[in-house]
């Protein structure tokens, strides 16, 4: 189980290439591989929602540095960066940012 947790949790960009009725019970099995072994996960995306759904904790980079790190309900509830407002809808997109969660 491990092995398998290791290799896709560094799928996260491939998820978001999915039919929604697909993406959400894939989501669901990485949520439940988390709870069920304890293993740590480097989930990489652009979707806040879909770090939402899986992260205890979300970095959010801009060209390669860390702007922003926290729990993930305090990033959703007051983001302090203009990369993190925008990935949730506040601001006009800077580019190269990305999700770490």
């Amino acid at each position: 189980m491990e092995q398998v947790a290791a290799h896709l949790g560094r799928r996260g960009e491939l998820v978001s290439k999915l039919d929604v009725s697909v993406r959400a019970p894939i989501l669901n099995l990485f949520r439940d591989m988390q709870r069920e072994s304890g293993v740590a996960m480097l989930f990489i995306s652009h979707d806040l929602r879909v770090a939402r759904h899986l992260c205890d904790r979300i970095a959010v980079m801009r060209r390669g540095k860390i702007v922003e790190l926290g729990a993930t309900e305090q990033i959703f509830s007051a983001p302090a960066h203009a990369s993190t407002r925008m990935l949730l809808g506040h601001d006009n997109a800077p580019e190269e940012t990305a999700i770490l969660a």
